[in-house]
């Protein structure tokens, strides 16, 4: 279901940047050209998870008006799928507008803070900074803030005012337009069995992913549910509905939906793509690998997203402390690694993580590994195979990916 969805984004986003170019004068240039840079920013967006998904793919940057083209496409290989990103994102950094209310359609930060991602994934540390940095220096500009409390950032109700997101996929609340606003997220990490409205029990860590989160810190319990009502008592998850998954739940995205349905399906989420929590780890990354390790400002900005978790729902604490000074490149880089894993938990983040820094069979089949995996194969599960049916309606896309 991705591939094809993200494709019928990508041929949005051409015909629209066509439309544009083939319309574009003297006069309408300052109306023509914002909207084709948000079209191309999509398209980067687009391209950007296709890539790390699948490795080679079908780098597509025009319009398709004859559908027998697009069977004939061969695949892009996967460098140059990101020159065609970062170019888009350049432009779309030039020509958006400055500053957008509404976050979920991109503006000049919105761009800055993709390429600052994209750099970092190609290891270009000091793009990355740079990017990052210029999204820091403007935010006051932008608009963006860590806002003081981290369960903010997943109150449905509160996701229109919030300072720390800069790009979000926006969903309303119980509108019947399926499969555009049918968000499911809500249902697959709640708790089979609950009072009132239940979840499915899907999308639920292992018991190792909450032991070891300290319980000092305020971000796991924003972040996890242990305990909900079931037959009109207070039951810990021992006693969740589902016997396979009774383990502490996602609730980032159960807890507070909003206008929601049955389950909490169809919730009022923004689902943040990137917020400036993540923007300020990358600049200390970033500088970690510029610098040989951390200086000031690098750990200034660890610091920065540990002092507003010690913000428990304004009552103040002192976990997480500021980061030990004196770490080496290893040391801080692990630092920073593990502060993006608690910082960003169930939004999507942590894979990416794992494959630009190749850490699979560290992390999937070593003793202390959170989900064991014994058969990584890091020949093979850094991408996922192409879909089989594109295969056999597009042949050229051979071969599949290797291990498949």
């Amino acid at each position: 279901a991705f591939w094809p969805a993200m494709y019928q984004a990508i041929s949005a986003a051409n015909a629209a940047i066509a439309g544009g170019e083939s319309i574009i004068n003297d006069s309408n240039r300052g109306r023509v050209t914002p909207l084709i840079a948000e079209a191309r920013f999509m398209r980067a967006y687009c391209y950007f998870h296709l890539v790390q998904l699948f490795g080679d793919i079908p780098y597509i940057d025009f319009f398709i008006e004859n559908p027998d083209e697009g069977v004939e496409i061969s695949k892009t290989p996967a460098n140059e799928v990101w020159d065609g990103i970062i170019t888009d994102l350049d432009f779309a950094k030039d020509n958006l507008p400055e500053k957008s209310d509404i976050r979920s359609r991109p503006s000049q930060g919105s761009a800055a803070a993709y390429l600052a991602l994209s750099h970092l994934t190609l290891g270009d540390f000091q793009e990355a900074y740079s990017e990052a940095k210029y999204v820091i220096d403007n935010s006051g500009t932008f608009g963006y803030a860590l806002d003081s409390d981290f369960q903010d950032l997943f109150d449905a109700t509160k996701a229109d005012n919030l300072q720390g997101a800069i790009f979000t996929l926006d969903f309303l609340g119980q509108m019947d337009a399926y499969p555009i606003e049918r968000d499911v997220l809500p249902a697959l990490t709640g708790m089979r069995g609950r009072d009132n409205i239940e979840g499915w029990s899907v999308a639920v860590p292992t018991m190792a992913v909450y032991e070891d989160w300290d319980d000092r810190d305020y971000r796991k319990w924003v972040s996890f549910d242990t305990a909900t009502m079931i037959n009109g008592e207070m039951q810990s998850f021992e006693m969740f509905g589902n016997p396979d998954a009774r383990r502490p739940h996602c609730a980032k995205y159960f807890r507070f939906p909003g206008t929601a349905g049955t389950s909490n399906y169809d919730s009022d989420h923004n689902y943040s793509q990137i917020r400036y929590a993540e923007v300020l780890l990358i600049a200390a990354e970033a500088l970690n690998e510029i610098n040989g390790g951390p200086n000031a400002e690098a750990e200034g900005y660890v610091n920065q997203v540990r002092a507003r978790a010690r913000n428990a729902a304004g009552v103040m604490n002192d976990f997480p402390a500021d980061v030990t000074p004196g770490q080496n490149q290893a040391e801080f880089l692990n630092t920073v690694l593990e502060e993006r894993r608690l910082e960003l938990a169930f939004e999507a983040k942590r894979w990416y993580d794992i494959k630009r820094r190749q850490l699979g069979t560290e992390l999937f089949t070593g003793s202390s590994s959170f989900e064991p995996h014994p058969n990584f194969d890091p020949g093979r599960d850094y991408l996922l195979p192409l879909p089989g049916n594109q295969l056999l309606q597009s042949p050229n896309l051979a071969p599949q990916n290797p291990g498949y």
